[in-house]
């Protein structure tokens, strides 16, 4: 009885098993996904999505192919999370800089916006562009694929999760030329995809660039005077 006694304590005090191997699966649960997506990534930026296999990705990540369809259920599903995550980085980072700056609480109180406002805004606008840009080259070469092929699947993640950003910029700029911030007669559509197209044609069209100006685009000191060039352009633009 001694002994059943003893047992019976120790079984009481000792934690389930599940509870001590949970964090170690969560955290190999989270390794097998980054490379999963990791993978994913590379092959359709290389192969777009109709030339994309599960079985490459599968090798590719080390793992079985069994488990891309427990984490992402199938192809699809997968190529919506690697989108999502090249996304993240831009559409967060943007939202965090109105929140942080501001400016969706100037908007209700309509309150007065100087011209330092307006420079940290653009400063800090074109600084995540050209953040996304440069270290979103598997992204960038996804988007390019679909973009030929016109998938609507593509188009929707995009759609889904890129539209209201840019929604929200141009009704902020709108704002801020109603208020008189800004110039009245600025075309906010226009000028947000100025924006988008002027930080990020060097990064996706580097050889041609490169044809016409030889310069080291990565080089920190070469992005730091284009970031510069691009902001006091639309500062220009936008100012009375």
């Amino acid at each position: 009885m001694a002994i059943s006694r003893s047992t019976a304590r120790l079984e009481k005090s000792e934690p389930p098993l599940a509870s001590i191997a949970s964090p170690r699966r969560e955290r190999n649960a989270a390794e097998t996904k980054r490379r999963i997506l990791d993978a994913a990534g590379t092959e359709f930026a290389a192969k777009g999505y109709d030339g994309a296999r599960l079985g490459n990705i599968a090798r590719q990540a080390a793992v079985q192919q069994a488990l891309i369809h427990h984490y992402f259920e199938d192809k699809a599903r997968l190529f919506d999370a690697v989108l999502q995550r090249g996304l993240d980085g831009m559409t967060q980072g943007i939202w965090d800089l109105l929140e942080v700056l501001g400016f969706r609480a100037k908007a209700e109180q309509k309150g007065r916006v100087t011209k330092d406002d307006i420079r940290t805004l653009c400063e800090a606008f074109i600084g995540v562009l050209f953040g996304f840009y440069s270290n979103n080259s598997v992204f960038l070469a996804m988007v390019g694929h679909e973009s030929q092929t016109n998938r609507e699947q593509a188009h929707r993640v995009l759609e889904e999760n890129v539209r209201p950003l840019f929604e929200a910029i141009v009704r902020r700029i709108r704002e801020l030329g109603e208020n008189g911030d800004i110039r009245p007669d600025v075309d906010a559509p226009n000028l947000v995809l100025s924006c988008i197209a002027m930080s990020s044609f060097a990064f996706q069209q580097e050889g041609f660039v490169k044809a016409l100006w030889r310069s080291d685009l990565t080089d920190q000191a070469s992005i730091e005077k284009r970031k510069a060039s691009i902001v006091q352009m639309v500062l220009d633009h936008l100012l009375v």
